[in-house]
């Protein structure tokens, strides 16, 4: 029975992990084409993006990541067969933060089992949970509401959205 769970949890987490991709997606355009129509009607001018300096932090690893990392490793190192130069320099950078749930991510794609390494099921619901609360966040946004809304709508509404976009 837990393993059919842990199946269950697994392809549940895939499943939300490819949806909040997708919405996200969606959300960046739905954000592009609010700010193109609202920012003109509000004087607001995008500033220009600056570039961010990275903080070096120290690295440390726990005992538990050093394992999961030597597992990874083995198949994801640029010299092995399987191995991916990019998915390699992702292991390491989440291995020194401490994402767990970047390196489950990357197990799951290499279809690695790291089971016994990590409290699956806690993992996989807590993470699940996460991912609903994201996918939930991103249908309640302003930016979300207008994009869903119909031209017709839009017209209607647009005097709420900039007393709101107004923080009235």
């Amino acid at each position: 029975m837990d393993d059919l769970l842990l199946k269950k949890l697994k392809s549940e987490y895939q499943y939300l992990k490819t949806e909040k991709e997708y919405q996200e997606g969606i959300f960046k355009k739905a954000e592009e084409e609010f700010k193109n129509y609202f920012n003109p009607k509000l004087g607001i001018q995008e500033p220009k993006p600056q570039k961010k300096t990275k903080s070096k932090k120290p690295k440390m690893r726990s005992s538990r990541l050093a394992k999961l990392y030597k597992k990874l490793a083995h198949k994801i190192h640029p010299d092995k067969k399987t191995g991916d130069k990019d998915d390699f320099s992702e292991l390491k950078k989440s291995v020194d933060s401490n994402d767990v749930e970047k390196i489950i991510d990357l197990a799951t794609d290499y279809g690695i089992d790291i089971n016994e390494d990590i409290d699956s099921v806690d993992f996989y619901e807590n993470r699940i949970d996460k991912l609903k609360g994201k996918l939930e966040h991103f249908s309640k946004t302003v930016v979300m509401q207008w994009w869903n809304m119909n031209d017709a709508d839009r017209k209607k509404y647009e005097k709420t959205f900039i007393h709101v976009l107004r923080g009235g």
